[in-house]
């Protein structure tokens, strides 16, 4: 997590729109307890309900900005500048490590940017070097 919390932190693109960034984990269960202990005392719990109420697939990845969640306090053109942010830093990793440039597809790309965005957002996708795919309703773009 160190790895993708420095880039995404560090090469921010939205920075004067959105402030300084960071990446928290919350893996999904009680920090105290491992996996199985967990799964184990929610047994009944998750026995009566149905359906298993710890483990990774509630783990969640907080997005920050100014150590503050995003999630809440965003307006949607934002949380979608911060999902490219993301996607970038990603991209990035990726060729770091394995020296492939990923394909990227973007549907409706120019809704909830306004034309600042939308150019911050194009020059994060040309520096991934990658294939990207883009689609749009606006003639113009």
């Amino acid at each position: 997590m160190a790895f993708l919390n420095e880039r995404f932190s560090r090469e921010n693109p939205f920075s004067a729109r959105i402030g300084s960034l960071g990446l928290r984990y919350r893996r999904g269960w009680k920090e105290d307890l491992g996996l199985l202990e967990c799964l184990q005392r929610n047994q009944q719990a998750e026995l009566q309900s149905g359906q298993t109420l710890s483990g990774p697939h509630k783990a969640e990845l907080v997005i920050l900005s100014e150590g503050h969640a995003m999630a809440k306090t965003a307006s949607r053109g934002q949380l979608k500048a911060l999902v490219f942010h993301l996607v970038g830093s990603l991209a990035n990793y990726i060729y770091e490590g394995c020296k492939v440039r990923p394909v990227m597809v973007v549907d409706d790309f120019s809704a909830e940017f306004d034309d600042e965005m939308r150019a911050l957002a194009i020059r994060m996708l040309r520096s991934c070097g990658g294939q990207v795919f883009l689609t749009t309703v606006h003639e113009q773009l």
